[in-house]
């Protein structure tokens, strides 16, 4: 099933803010942010939060794992 996208991207001084809004997640919206060192992230991060998507390549070549917050929102961070 394909649901419906909302996507924008924020991009000003070297930083990257993404924000997706996918109506088939159970969140109903992920944020993006672009890192230098995602496996460094993911090794501090690993255990102090729910995992959504472990540390993978995308299909675009992208780097990035996706974890779960307090308030339900996916966060995925993207080796940049």
């Amino acid at each position: 099933m394909i649901g419906t996208c909302g996507y924008g991207i924020l991009s000003q001084a070297g930083a990257t803010f993404e924000l997706i809004e996918e109506q088939s997640v159970p969140s109903g919206g992920r944020y993006n942010f672009t890192v230098v060192d995602v496996d460094d992230l993911l090794e501090n991060l690993r255990r102090e939060v729910e995992m959504v998507e472990d540390l993978f390549e995308s299909p675009y070549g992208n780097r990035k794992f996706t974890i779960l917050d307090l308030d339900e929102n996916e966060s995925a961070f993207v080796k940049g």
